[in-house]
């Protein structure tokens, strides 16, 4: 493949501005590409490039409770220690967060349990149980929710519940919930 003539006289034909691109139409033929405004990312769609808004973040992030031994409570509700997102204010055992997240998946492991029934281990939004994790009575181990795609809007109250029967007693070892950001 060959190429004849002056690369840099057809560029200036259509660069006009600093951080013009030069791009080939449908046919071939030079064009301009202007630069995207701030924040635009270059992106193709298998057929031609445009400056697009990048899909949101794109990352992870967790949120944890460890080794909190519960004894005697029909419901407790924990606070959240967040990684990676901001907690805007604390209302009780609920957190308020400023960024909209989808969950995406919650793990609960469980030490000693002398419950006497099922027991269900989930996150909450704003009151709603999301990712809920059903324990049978006296089991022991980790227990997976599975994928989820729930989202969770800005401003929302979060929070873990555990929902028990009185008797008994639990031990969390650990409850991690999954976030794509």
């Amino acid at each position: 493949m060959g190429y004849s003539g002056n690369l840099y006289a057809q560029a200036t034909e259509v660069i006009t501005s600093q951080g013009d691109l030069r791009r080939g139409d449908s046919s071939g033929n030079p064009e301009r590409l202007a630069i995207g405004s701030s924040g635009k990312v270059l992106q193709s769609n298998g057929t031609t490039e445009s400056w697009e808004t990048p899909a949101g973040g794109g990352g992870k992030a967790f949120f944890t409770v460890f080794n909190d031994n519960q004894a005697g409570q029909v419901s407790t509700y924990y606070g959240c220690n967040c990684t990676e997102i901001e907690v805007t204010t604390e209302v009780g055992m609920s957190s308020e967060i400023n960024t909209a997240l989808t969950c995406t998946r919650s793990v609960v492991h469980l030490g000693a349990n002398s419950k006497g029934a099922t027991q269900t281990y989930a996150f909450r939004d704003d009151s709603s149980d999301i990712a809920a994790v059903a324990v049978s009575s006296t089991a022991t181990g980790f227990f997976d929710s599975g994928a989820v795609s729930e989202a969770i809007a800005s401003g929302s109250l979060i929070n873990f519940a555990g929902h028990f029967t009185i008797s008994g007693s639990v031990d969390i070892r650990g409850w991690i919930v999954e976030f794509d950001t």
